[in-house]
């Protein structure tokens, strides 16, 4: 019984202790890069006629476009 009013007292103790603290944001138009979902682009080549993705292609979808996904289909024919 002992250990369960000290769980008790213990847990009360943490409620009462914890603090709410308000967070405010502004609001953004701003159009930033999410690496989870988002804007992609969507890229394709033929096993026949491959293309690559360059380095330089890719920073600039990321710096200048904010994108940050790219579905690349590989068509094996």
């Amino acid at each position: 019984m002992k250990k369960v009013i000290t769980l008790l007292v213990l847990f009360f103790a943490l409620i009462s202790n914890s603090q709410n603290t308000a967070v405010t944001y502004t609001a953004s138009t701003e159009n930033f890069p999410n690496p989870e979902r988002g804007f992609y682009h969507h890229k394709e080549t033929k096993a026949s006629n491959f293309s690559t993705l360059t380095q330089s292609t890719m920073t600039n979808y990321r710096t200048n476009e904010k994108i940050t996904l790219i579905l690349r289909l590989y068509y094996l024919g």
